[in-house]
């Protein structure tokens, strides 16, 4: 793909638009990642050689929706949910048995990305 994929717009704190679709071949087995340069420079301290911008990651991103010319993205990413609780059994023969964790899920929710905008850089991950 050529073009440079951007957020075009902004639903809410886990959805986003961007500006590429089925025609450009997203698909939706695809993950991405939103993000923003860094106004200055990187400059290697040893060699003086400019590495670029660094990018400023606010969060990843799966297709939900795609269309011809835009899809639609929410977070890929699950946050721990509220009431989740993590259980540690551990066997009294420890030293014969390796230590079992149990985690018992509540309602899964998404992560928000952080503060994205119109205009943030995309980018296919895989």
């Amino acid at each position: 793909m050529d073009k440079q994929l951007k957020v075009i717009k902004v639903v809410d704190d886990i959805t986003v638009v961007i500006n590429a679709g089925s025609a450009d071949g997203i698909t939706s087995n695809q993950k991405f990642t939103i993000y923003r340069l860094d106004s200055s420079d990187l400059i290697d301290p040893d060699t003086k050689e400019n590495l670029g911008k660094l990018e400023i990651v606010k969060g990843v991103a799966s297709p939900t929706h795609i269309q011809e010319k835009v899809a639609t993205l929410k977070s890929a990413i699950w946050r721990n949910p509220e009431g989740a609780k993590t259980v540690v059994k551990k066997s009294p023969f420890f030293a014969l048995a390796a230590t079992e964790e149990v985690i018992e899920h509540g309602n899964k929710t998404r992560e928000p990305f952080d503060n994205p905008v119109t205009g943030d850089l995309v980018k296919i991950r895989n």
